[in-house]
């Protein structure tokens, strides 16, 4: 089984300081089944949609869905700020598949297997499973020995292009996976399986790419000091302290830069907010036109926030306020003055008693006029 992680060589870019950390992360041993139990970041992958959460003792805190997007299309402004997001936090991120991607059996082996357990569950794979090991990324859990010296053992299967295409699509986002797990009844659960198994690209801490470019920066130092003169060492520093009041100016932009974007977001949010909260006229005149009755004539509308008025006429007042409560559009339904009874002539020339209303109901923002 082989998946590729962390992208063609020519996209992953980073020149010297890249190079010493991939040199420093090898350094570094193997994580080996040491899942997280807590403080984690879950995305869950149906096939389509990435569901970001994040779970911190024992609580879930919803962070966003984004469509997969396709190779080579940048992430937008939201998925972006997202990844960014998760990125500061430094948590394992765990790529959760739903369970119609993969299977989930079990199996029994004799308790001498337990030491060479993977590898006999790779050559019985396509017994238990659709696919064989050269077509899937699985992982086995021990689940106990029995009585008769048998050992139980669960077994996470996926295809191979499955997994690597979820794993591509939070790539895509500008994020590292760091375990692939088959999704159960709770798709926020701590993981139980590693589809990976361990094939993955080892997240560094924070400080030790930046040590490693310390020490760079220090023996190219020391370097220039053993074979320049004194003036060649005065342009290097003065070209140094260039760089360094570059960096610091851009660094000084950051929160004003961050800031603007938070203001923006919070009024696009507000914006929206008062949209979804504001019922449509149009929508409502479109409504009433279709739920009153042709004894019903009005003489005004008014929409004062979600409070709807009416005036006019009505061959039968009194039936008004439960024939548009009983609407999903309207709610709260009253007479706000008792109704006068007068005689009018219709559009056919006939003297006719009509009962003269004012109503008010509140409009539920947002219902859809039917089709």
């Amino acid at each position: 089984m082989a998946i590729a992680l962390s992208g063609p060589a020519d996209q992953r870019g980073g020149g010297f300081f890249a190079w010493w950390a991939n040199e420093l992360t090898g350094l570094m041993p193997a994580s080996g089944r040491r899942l997280p139990t807590d403080r984690f970041v879950v995305a869950v992958f149906d096939g389509r949609t990435l569901q970001f959460a994040m779970r911190h003792r024992g609580r879930v805190e919803q962070l966003g869905a984004f469509e997969s997007m396709p190779e080579g299309r940048e992430a937008d402004t939201g998925a972006a700020l997202l990844a960014d997001r998760i990125n500061r936090r430094e948590l394992p991120l765990v790529l959760r598949l739903v369970p119609d991607l993969g299977i989930q059996t079990a199996d029994r082996l004799p308790v001498a297997a337990k030491g060479e357990l993977r590898a006999i569950i790779a050559n019985k794979l396509d017994m238990l499973t659709p696919w064989s090991a050269e077509t899937a990324c699985f992982d086995t859990v021990r689940i106990g020995a029995s009585d008769d010296d048998t050992l139980a053992v669960e077994i996470a299967v996926a295809p191979e292009k499955t997994v690597a295409r979820a794993v591509a699509a939070v790539e895509r986002l500008g994020l590292t996976v760091d375990v692939v797990d088959l999704g159960e009844d709770d798709p926020y659960a701590p993981p139980t399986h590693d589809l990976l198994h361990g094939n993955r690209q080892r997240r560094l801490p924070r400080w030790l790419p930046i040590g490693g470019a310390l020490l760079a920066a220090a023996a190219l130092t020391i370097g220039i000091f053993a074979y320049f003169d004194i003036e060649a060492r005065n342009a290097g520093l003065a070209q140094r302290q260039a760089y360094a009041g570059l960096l610091e100016q851009r660094l000084e932009d950051l929160p004003e830069i961050r800031g603007r974007i938070e203001a923006l977001e919070a009024g696009s949010r507000a914006v929206l907010e008062r949209h979804l909260g504001r019922p449509s006229t149009l929508a409502t005149i479109e409504k009433l036109s279709r739920l009153l009755p042709d004894s019903v004539w009005l003489d005004t509308l008014t929409i004062d926030g979600r409070r709807m008025t009416l005036t006019g006429y009505s061959g039968d007042a009194a039936e008004l306020p439960a024939l548009i409560e009983g609407n999903a559009s309207f709610e709260a339904a009253r007479l706000t003055a008792p109704s006068e009874r007068r005689a009018m002539t219709d559009q056919m020339g006939n003297l006719i008693e009509v009962d003269r209303f004012s109503l008010q109901a509140e409009v539920r923002p947002g219902m859809e006029l039917p089709r």
